[in-house]
């Protein structure tokens, strides 16, 4: 007789949804064969390429002005600036689609001491730098209050920026990536010139940039894929080889990567369709999924203990690497135990790996941000966290005249924290958290895998 995890397993493959969803991942994208699914540099060059042609749409509906409007919906994250870096007539025309501009130019791997040359000339005695700008653009407007518009950017595929060039250096060389760039580019700029530095990763955009000079907006591939390359498909004006281009580097955003460093398998973007399919595979397969990941932690810790089942499961997700990490779990990279979450947010599903000692605050984040519109920022959220960090109260201290209780109730009403949480047995204290949270919660609920 077939057991739970037989059936399961069954269930699962006779699945016409989930047959496609596995042949879906299980296979490469044109940009893997070529061995550059996730280099910056062919993605970098990729983005110039689109960046440089309107595809005979005109400037209203260029690739250029949908980076614009990228930039001006995040600018809010660059938060080194007291208002906006952008001009207030260039983003009038920019959101009015009005600009007129041409491309003076678009060029991957710039050299710096190219476009800061005054500042290497002032400070090093004209001595060059081996720094190079990823993506470099320099437009001229027409009729505003600059001449130019030049554009900085930072493109991050698989890691954070750069460090010090030197750790015993001075000046630039004891700078991080972002700053050495930010310093050098505007140092002694026209006034006819309007500048924006932007640091394009695949993570998610939150409040703050994550670059380490905060004069940079911060932007995502997704953000390029919804706003500029989605669109672009449907321009009957493309050619079949710009069309396959595009759909070709759609897919390799898509997938994750099958057989290069487990390091570099990341979903870059996702369209619509790939996160709809997400869901509903999540939803569907909830046991089956809950089941693996408790094999792949017995594995981990002892893989010679395993039941036949849980070989059977082990061997189900090894046979499916790329689905699981585009479910947000990479058996390869995250170590698989019991600190998965398994979140359910009315009809959206997502799996969460925990396992950093600031987990109880990004709980928090989360809750507070559902619970309150608009949200606080990272940053107000961090200092709020930073002050009763060390004194973790409980409920029913709470309830009494406990002195931090004006300051729980602000941060995230019903949550309840145990007392000295990031005290021994950390992890067991945040399970109570996150149950007591369940119990009152109607948003969403946290099940702790």
């Amino acid at each position: 007789m077939a057991t739970n995890v037989e059936k399961l397993i069954i269930s699962h493959n006779k699945d016409a949804q989930n047959r496609k969803i596995v042949a879906f991942y299980d296979r490469k994208s044109t940009m893997e064969k070529m061995g550059i699914a996730r280099s910056e540099t062919a993605h970098s060059a990729f983005l110039a390429n689109l960046l440089k042609s309107d595809n005979g749409l005109g400037l209203e509906e260029s690739a250029i002005m949908w980076l614009l409007h990228i930039l001006i919906e995040r600018e809010d994250n660059a938060t080194a600036y007291s208002t906006s870096p952008i001009p207030t007539d260039v983003k009038a025309a920019v959101l009015s689609q009005t600009l007129k501009y041409d491309i003076e130019e678009i060029t991957t791997e710039k050299v710096i001491d190219d476009v800061a040359h005054s500042y290497f000339a002032a400070h090093y005695n004209n001595k060059k730098c081996d720094d190079r700008l990823d993506i470099y653009i320099k437009l001229k407007v027409n009729g505003l209050s600059v001449k130019y518009l030049e554009i900085v950017i930072e493109n991050k595929v698989l890691q954070d920026e750069n460090g010090q060039k030197s750790k015993n250096g001075f000046g630039y060389d004891s700078l991080t990536q972002t700053q050495r760039y930010y310093t050098a580019c505007s140092y002694n700029k026209s006034s006819d010139t309007a500048q924006l530095f932007v640091f394009l990763t695949p993570e998610e955009v939150e409040e703050e940039t994550k670059a380490e000079d905060k004069h940079f907006i911060q932007i995502s591939y997704q953000d390029v894929l919804d706003t500029i390359i989605i669109p672009q498909l449907d321009n009957n004006m493309l050619t079949n080889n710009e069309r396959q281009e595009l759909e070709n580097y759609v897919d390799a955003l898509n997938l994750p990567t099958l057989d290069i460093q487990a390091k570099k398998r990341i979903v870059m973007a996702m369209t619509e369709e790939a996160r709809t399919d997400i869901q509903t595979y999540l939803k569907k397969n909830k046991e089956l999924i809950i089941n693996v990941i408790k094999a792949k932690e017995k594995e981990a810790s002892n893989s010679s203990s395993l039941t036949q089942e849980e070989q059977i499961l082990v061997s189900f997700a090894d046979k499916r690497k790329n689905l699981f990490a585009a479910l947000g779990m990479d058996f390869d990279t995250i170590k698989p135990t019991y600190y998965f979450v398994f979140i359910t947010d009315g009809d959206t599903y997502r799996i969460a790996h925990l396992c950093t000692a600031d987990v109880a605050v990004n709980f928090a984040k989360l809750y507070y941000k559902y619970k309150h519109k608009p949200a606080p920022t990272i940053g107000q959220l961090n200092n709020d966290f930073a002050k009763v960090k060390p004194n973790i109260f409980s409920v029913c201290n709470a309830q009494k005249n406990n002195t931090n209780s004006a300051l729980y109730v602000k941060i995230a009403d019903c949550i309840y924290f145990p007392k000295n949480i990031w005290s021994n047995n950390y992890f067991n204290k945040l399970l109570t958290m996150i149950n007591n949270t369940n119990n009152v919660c109607k948003d969403f609920k946290y099940e702790v895998i």
